[in-house]
């Protein structure tokens, strides 16, 4: 009798320990998923504002075409150029740079491209997302406005 007491503790310290490790894995994903609602509503609102197609301000036949699936296409005279998975978020580093993260006053904002053909990535400094998406280069500070 005393080896199936003993037997059935066991087995509820490991149930008890196994929930706990969940509980702990999930607690640490959904903190670190930069796409969960753990994020300012101003990186909400920008992910959901960037959906669509934009075009360059400097070249009209420069595109970038945002969807709701995490997929950016760059177009150049309507022929894809490139296909990224893009991520917009408000943590450091970028690109391997370290940047500023300020989500109360000034609401900094990051916009990554990731290159699925050869791995190379891209980042931005997301200036504003409405009818304009203006960016800033992280690596070199360029410029980049464009409208939808």
């Amino acid at each position: 009798m005393n080896y199936k007491i003993n037997k059935n503790l066991i087995i509820g310290f490991f149930v008890l320990a196994s929930i706990f490790a969940i509980n702990e894995s999930f607690s640490f994903f959904k903190a670190n998923n930069n796409s969960g609602q753990t994020d300012p509503d101003y990186i909400i609102k920008e992910r959901e504002d960037i959906i669509g197609i934009w075009y360059s301000e400097s070249d009209n036949n420069y595109k970038l075409e945002f969807s709701t699936s995490g997929v950016c296409i760059a177009y150049y005279e309507n022929v894809i150029l490139t296909t990224y998975s893009y991520t917009i978020s408000n943590l450091t580093p970028q690109c391997g740079r370290e940047v500023l993260v300020d989500p109360v006053e000034q609401q900094t904002s990051y916009l990554q491209l990731y290159d699925i053909n050869n791995g190379d990535s891209k980042c931005f400094e997301i200036n504003g997302v409405n009818s304009l998406l203006s960016l800033t280069a992280i690596d070199n500070g360029n410029l980049l406005i464009m409208n939808k």
